[in-house]
């Protein structure tokens, strides 16, 4: 069936206020669920760029995310599948997309929303945008091997340009389609968010420019598209491009919490399979600038994309490093993406044994802490895992630790903590493999440690 925009209004009467389930909040710089613990969302991308649009995944995959201490999926959703005509809306394609998300709730995962895009739109040779929401200004445009490279065709960024002017109400629409997908999307517990653009491309290319006069009204709209359809969604939004090298942002705080930065990370030199050198410069840089700007800003910090092939020179040494420094700032994750690949992208192999790459990907890591994470990190050599965290005195419900006991761990592991003797407690899950922790000594901080036996 479809839908016209002249029943949206109704929709938004009628609708029933938006169920809870597992959703999160964001009342600070990490998520919490509805015990107050911080939650660190660790997960994978999920997209299928082309018709049908819909993902190929199904139960199968879900519970392979869920093995590997993953709780998150970032599910890919293109505006040319929610709107294939100006006002008209697909909810068939839709209700398929919801029942994938439900699907991916059933095994346990949180479900973020990708409104994603790739060079604007597949008239361009990428995807997001229908071509009726296109605008080139009749610019030839002259397709380059490279795809990124693309992003500087003159038509791609007249066709941009367009966008971020809301030239013939083209922005407009997106938000009332964005509208329109959250109000479908709102009873469905799972998704705890909708992000409004994947990969902003600024047109200016002045960030200092583009940001306070483009992107931050864009993000407002959208901020209000999402809470005004569906109240309990999160927002979540991605910087420009750009960020992903390490420049900064210059988005202001806001005066709601129920923001998400979901930036990227994505090397030039692995990009290019030139190889890792090991020594991470720029991706320090590019990290600590989005934990300056969550201090600012108050918003949670999720790297909703990052990865490269696995047959790049010093691969392994890239994933650690740059895994490290999320672990260091406490920051959310989410790999791209789940495919299968004869050259070693993704997670799988064509006949759908694993790659190399998911035992880096699989890694100890806090789920929901009872308190404030700090840091926590591994020794890849030696796989001494510690975490320190502070507060938490007044949560009653543990603090639960992913600990890959089968894969990393085969003779077993032990557990040290900073807190005396007789005030903490501790539980193993060996299905799950969840360490449960409680504690009843008021501390300023704590530390646990996980070293093999």
């Amino acid at each position: 069936m479809k839908t016209t925009i002249a029943r949206l209004l109704a929709l938004y009467l009628l609708a029933a206020p938006a169920a809870r389930g597992e959703r999160l909040t964001a009342p600070g710089s990490h998520l919490r669920d509805a015990e107050g613990r911080a939650v660190i969302l660790r997960g994978i991308n999920m997209i299928n760029k082309g018709p049908d649009y819909v993902p190929w995944h199904g139960p199968e995959q879900f519970r392979k995310v869920r093995s590997w201490g993953m709780n998150c999926i970032r599910l890919g959703i293109l505006w040319a599948g929610v709107e294939p005509e100006p006002g008209i809306y697909d909810d068939i394609y839709l209700d398929r997309m919801i029942e994938l998300a439900g699907q991916m709730g059933e095994e346990g995962l949180h479900v973020v929303l990708d409104f994603h895009q790739d060079i604007y739109s597949e008239y361009f040779g990428g995807d997001g945008a229908p071509e009726w929401a296109v605008r080139d200004g009749g610019i030839p445009y002259d397709s380059r091997d490279n795809w990124f490279m693309n992003y500087f065709e003159p038509a791609v960024q007249h066709a941009f340009g367009a966008f971020w002017a809301d030239e013939d109400g083209i922005q407009t629409r997106f938000h009332e389609m964005i509208a329109y997908t959250a109000n479908r999307f709102r009873d469905e517990p799972a998704v705890i968010g909708i992000e409004l653009m994947n990969e902003p491309w600024p047109e200016p290319m002045v960030g200092i420019l583009f940001d306070p006069t483009y992107m931050e009204p864009f993000l407002w709209r959208g901020h209000e598209a999402v809470s005004s359809a569906a109240a309990g969604l999160l927002t979540f939004w991605e910087p420009r491009v750009l960020t992903n090298w390490g420049f900064p942002s210059y988005i202001s705080s806001h005066p709601e919490h129920d923001w998400v930065m979901a930036p990227h990370y994505y090397d030039p030199a692995t990009e290019s399979q030139w190889g890792y050198p090991g020594v991470g410069t720029l991706m320090n840089l590019a990290m600590t600038r989005r934990a300056i700007e969550r201090e600012r800003m108050k918003d949670p910090v999720w790297v909703g994309e990052y990865g490269c092939s696995w047959q790049m020179p010093g691969v392994r040494e890239y994933y650690e490093d740059l895994q490290g420094l999320f672990d260091r700032f406490a920051f959310g994750s989410a790999f791209w993406d789940y495919t299968r690949s004869e050259e070693e992208w993704g997670v799988e192999y064509p006949d759908g044994s694993e790659l190399p790459v998911v035992d880096v990907l699989v890694r100890p890591g806090p789920v929901r802490t009872a308190g404030t994470p700090l840091s926590f990190g591994i020794v890849p050599l030696t796989r001494r895992w510690s975490f320190t965290w502070t507060g938490g005195n007044d949560i009653d419900a543990p603090t639960e630790i992913f600990v890959p006991a089968a894969r990393h761990y085969p003779d077993g592991f032990r557990v040290r903590s900073t807190d005396l003797p007789g005030t903490w407690s501790r539980e193993w899950n060996e299905e799950d493999e969840i360490l449960s922790v409680r504690h009843d000594q008021s501390r300023l901080s704590r530390t646990l440690t996980i070293v093999p036996n």
